[in-house]
């Protein structure tokens, strides 16, 4: 049976569920739960995205998440890994936790009340918490969105400017409470389950957007972009050599530069743009790049962690990729 193609794309938003055997009733303790939470920080923050709701239930999780430069598969694989591994090591057992591989559904950012309001409703539908005790509900980003839950792993300004109006917090409680049987009926909601089920057939744009056309055009366009991009590496085409070569031309350095470590110098800065575009744009591992420059893993990956804040990043990098540069759509469509 064929999989579901994974569409990626930077800046859009994306509804992530991972579901686990229900047998093992994997989140069925707090301190598992708990654990969880900690781990998606830690994943938030290593490749910089950006929580809009979330929600655990007994046997699956499901997250609202802005994407950044580092695509969707990378994100979850760290943190479904770390979910799997923790599980078997504290009950002492061995084999599969996860039902699935994740399913992931982008969404135009018009729908992004709704979606929200379907995730933190989730543990109402399941049964294990009433809509009267949501306001203080341990697993569900709707207690931290008022306060009551002090986890800030939220990015509650963006989603707040959303719920516009005198008091965003209330227009938003509100807005939740406003919850009736029927809205889980709503077209909006019907789409987005049978995207995740993979019903619809794989040329159907809806079984991995959901939006208008415009919309739908434009994350089609960014993922087939990026897959050319992966394509040129794969075909040899872009070397880490060659890589090296265009970043020493555009920051005006000599032949194997790169090589010597330099500190808060051009050397520097140029080793930080190399692995940035290598990771983010080329996808080389950072282990291919570590042996290539010969420093440690965690020496690459600080590099790309810095080589995102660099000043003129997207100028230098349309100097040393300028087809590919020419190429990426621009953001005439607003994902949020």
């Amino acid at each position: 049976m064929c999989t579901k193609p994974r569409i990626v794309a930077q800046n859009v938003i994306y509804d992530v569920t991972t579901k686990c055997l229900p047998e093992l009733n994997v989140f069925g303790n707090n301190a598992f739960r708990e654990f969880f939470l900690s781990e998606l920080r830690k994943t938030l923050q290593k490749y910089s995205y950006s929580l809009l709701g979330w929600s655990i239930v007994n046997n699956h999780f499901n997250l609202v998440l802005l994407s950044s430069h580092f695509s969707i598969s990378t994100f979850m694989h760290r943190l479904d890994t770390v979910l799997a591994k923790h599980y078997n090591r504290i009950n002492k057992r061995e084999g599969v936790v996860l039902k699935s591989r994740f399913s992931s559904v982008i969404v135009q950012g018009n729908k992004l009340k709704e979606l929200i309001r379907h995730v933190h409703l989730n543990p109402v539908r399941s049964g294990e918490c009433s809509l009267e005790r949501l306001n203080t509900y341990k697993w569900s980003g709707h207690s931290e969105i008022l306060g009551n839950k002090p986890d800030f792993l939220i990015d509650k300004d963006l989603l707040l400017s959303h719920f516009s109006g005198p008091d965003e917090i209330k227009v938003y409680e509100v807005f939740i409470k406003s919850y009736q049987k029927n809205t889980c009926n709503s077209k909006f909601i019907s789409l987005l389950r049978e995207a995740h089920k993979g019903r619809q057939s794989f040329s159907n744009a809806l079984s991995w957007i959901i939006g208008d056309s415009s919309f739908i055009q434009h994350v089609l366009k960014k993922d087939r972009l990026r897959k050319l991009r992966l394509a040129q590496h794969a075909d040899g085409s872009m070397t880490l050599q060659l890589l090296r070569k265009k970043v020493e031309e555009c920051m005006q350095l000599s032949d194997k530069d790169l090589f010597f470590q330099g500190r808060l110098d051009t050397k520097c800065r140029a080793r930080q743009l190399f692995t940035y575009i290598g990771k983010v744009v080329f996808n080389f591992s950072g282990k291919s790049m570590a042996d290539y420059l010969n420093v440690s893993n965690s020496a690459v990956s600080r590099m790309i962690w810095k080589g995102k804040s660099l000043k003129n990043r997207e100028i230098l990098i349309s100097k040393i990729c300028p087809s590919i540069i020419r190429a990426e759509p621009q953001e005439t469509v607003p994902v949020l």
